[in-house]
């Protein structure tokens, strides 16, 4: 084994498949972590209630299989997981802080620095895993190590989401020649590619052709396209996404980018597109209701009354393209969503839904937890297609960091399948004000 894992109670909240995600480990629960999942499976509203009951019913086929106080194995990465009790006579062995064993945070800490001394002369370096960072910061106090639960991490050790694309600079003339004529060309570069993925090709003299990279390997031209539901792309990663959206082919695409770069202008031109020419029934938009800053309360009215201040923004994409369509009788956005060709929902309706033949647009996902969307996700039916839209650097929800909100999970776990792509967009285009905030603050 690697290394010895203790989990806190957090990190099988957000993931109660967790167990899983440690390869050639000793994963270790303190006992306290068991009675809080045992509180939390009574909340039948909220995520929270769910998968504390999803991992009982996980830990039971291990219970099943072996003796959970000295380890059962997960065959499927070669780890063990094991019940950890605390022994009252090693509570003289805690520093003086984690003596008090009223707090449950002092239990889960005390088992990691117990298992941590029991193994003073192994190679083997003990970690609590948590996603509580006053835990973490407890952890350091007492000597322990720790690290949040950022089981994608690794292919985002840079600290940078992939972006979707690359440039390949001093290409010879003749390549983009062939590509011209061709369309699909065999060419060698260097780079770490994946399904949907983007290059420019440059030569010296500053010609540059636009391509993507096929399942062969293979480098295939792209056709220009000048806009989409009268919305010309304004630069690069615009056009990029453009593509991706218009493409039937590509049943997720994910776009990340700071405010201002036309994430949800894009992706709602397209639906608008697609859907006009009859190949999505409909277009539905939504996004987490999650405030900047204080909650402001209830809001009076009906469920589309009380959306209104949430979908906002949504609405102002509508408008802005939809502003020379109006007819005299009725604004042309009501009559697309009294026709029923444009929903807008509150996301907590779309998670108990099953929708066919639809163009989904999920805006500031970088608000919910990978379980969340996996709920959302697990909805589409044949012939849906759905977009991702966020800000990883403008995250509202207090429990998600950079790493484990759904929009960076999702941008990390499709880039391998050739039914997703992904651009993550830096151009700011509303205005050089809001260009400049996006950096500086």
């Amino acid at each position: 084994m690697k290394k010895i894992i203790v989990l806190d109670t957090n990190v099988l909240i957000d993931d109660f498949h967790a167990l899983h995600s440690f390869l050639d480990c000793e994963i270790v629960i303190p006992f306290v972590v068991l009675e809080e999942l045992d509180n939390l499976k009574k909340d039948k509203v909220n995520d929270v209630g769910k998968s504390s009951r999803e991992f009982s019913r996980i830990l039971e086929k291990f219970r099943l299989g072996g003796d959970l106080r000295e380890g059962v194995l997960i065959p499927e990465t070669n780890s063990i997981v094991k019940i950890s009790c605390i022994d009252p006579k090693q509570l003289k062995k805690l520093p003086l802080e984690l003596r008090d064993i009223t707090k449950n945070d002092n239990l889960i800490i005390a088992t990691a620095y117990l298992e941590k001394t029991k193994r003073i002369n192994s190679k083997k370096k003990t970690v609590l895993v948590s996603n509580d960072i006053n835990v973490r910061v407890k952890c350091s106090v007492v000597g322990v190590e720790s690290e949040g639960y950022e089981k994608l991490k690794t292919s985002m050790q840079s600290g940078v989401l992939y972006k979707g694309f690359d440039i390949i600079n001093d290409v010879p003339d003749e390549i983009l020649d062939r590509l011209f004529d061709e369309e699909e060309i065999e060419y060698e570069h260097n780079l770490k590619v994946y399904p949907n993925h983007f290059v420019i090709l440059k030569t010296s003299n500053n010609v540059s052709v636009l391509a993507k990279i096929n399942e062969k390997g293979n480098i295939i031209k792209i056709k220009d396209k000048d806009n989409v539901f009268g919305l010309k792309p304004k630069n690069l990663e615009q056009r990029l996404a453009v593509e991706l959206l218009l493409d039937e082919t590509t049943k997720l695409v994910t776009l990340s980018g700071i405010a201002g770069t036309g994430k949800t202008l894009i992706a709602v031109a397209a639906g608008m597109q697609m859907v006009s020419e009859g190949k999505y029934d409909k277009l539905i938009v939504t996004r987490p209701i999650q405030s900047v800053g204080k909650e402001i309360g209830f809001l009076p009215g009906n469920i589309h009354e009380k959306m209104e201040p949430w979908i906002a923004p949504i609405k102002d994409s509508l408008e802005f393209l939809t502003k020379k369509k109006n007819r005299k009788e009725e604004p042309y956005i009501e009559m697309m969503i009294r026709d029923g060709k444009i929903e807008i929902e509150a996301i907590s309706f779309i998670r108990g839904r099953s929708i066919p033949k639809a163009f989904i647009i999920i805006d500031e996902v970088q608000n919910l937890t990978t379980h969340e969307l996996k709920t959302i996700l697990t909805r589409a039916s044949e012939g849906t297609k759905i977009v991702l839209t966020g800000d990883v650097e403008q995250i509202d929800n207090k429990s998600l960091d950079y790493f484990n909100n759904g929009l960076s999970c999702a941008i990390e776990a499709f880039k391998e399948y050739k039914i997703a792509g992904h651009i993550t967009m830096t151009k700011g285009e509303r205005s050089e004000l809001a260009t400049i905030a996006s950096k500086i603050l």
